[in-house]
C-alpha cells in the first residue's frame, strides 16, 4: 500500500495539486484522497485510470509502484475474485428462484389436471406432481438462501477490508 500512498502524494507535489485538486480528476470528494493517502483504504480501478489520464502518469507506477510490486495489485486482484464470487452468487440466487417458480408450475399443473378413472377402474393422475413441486420449492430455496448468505459473508468480508 505504501507504494500507491507514495505514487499519490509525489503526484500531489510534482502538480502542486491540493487534496480536492487531486481528488477532481476521479470525481470523489477530498475524504477519499485523505484517506488514501493515509493508507486507510486503496482507490478503485476507476480512480485510478482517471488520475493516471488525467495527469500523465502511467497506471504501473501508480499500481505496481516504482519496484513493480504493490497491495494496490493484489486488492485489484482480490476485489475483481470478489467480483466474479458476486455474479456467481447472483446466478445461483436467479436458478434457486427458477427452481422455485418451477416447483410452484408444477403445482398449479397438478391443481388443473385431468383425473380419471379408465374402463379397468385404474385411475390416472399425477401425483408424482406435488412431491416433485416441493422438491424443486425445498432446492429452489436451499440454492437462495446459501447464495444470500455467501454474499452477505462476501460484502462483511469486503467491509471489513476496508476498514
Amino acid at each position: 500500500m505504501a507504494e500507491i500512498i507514495e505514487a499519490l502524494k509525489e503526484l500531489r507535489a510534482e502538480h502542486h495539486l491540493t487534496q480536492q485538486e487531486l481528488a477532481d480528476a476521479p470525481g470523489v470528494t477530498r475524504r477519499p484522497v485523505s484517506n488514501w493517502e493515509r493508507g486507510k483504504n486503496l482507490p478503485d480501478i476507476e480512480a485510478i485510470v482517471c488520475i493516471s489520464e488525467a495527469y500523465g502518469i502511467s497506471l504501473d507506477t501508480l499500481i505496481l509502484g516504482k519496484d513493480g510490486k504493490s497491495e494496490m495489485k493484489e486488492k485489484l486482484v482480490r476485489d475483481g475474485a470478489d467480483g466474479a464470487r458476486e455474479q456467481r452468487f447472483e446466478l445461483a440466487a436467479a436458478m434457486g428462484a427458477v427452481l422455485m417458480l418451477a416447483g410452484i408450475a408444477l403445482w398449479f399443473v397438478k391443481a388443473h389436471a385431468v383425473e380419471y378413472i379408465d374402463a379397468e377402474g385404474i385411475l390416472h393422475e399425477s401425483f408424482w406432481l406435488i412431491p416433485a413441486g416441493w422438491l424443486f420449492v425445498f432446492l429452489g430455496a436451499s440454492v437462495v438462501l446459501v447464495s444470500v448468505i455467501g454474499f452477505v459473508r462476501l460484502r462483511k468480508r469486503g467491509n471489513k477490508e476496508e476498514d
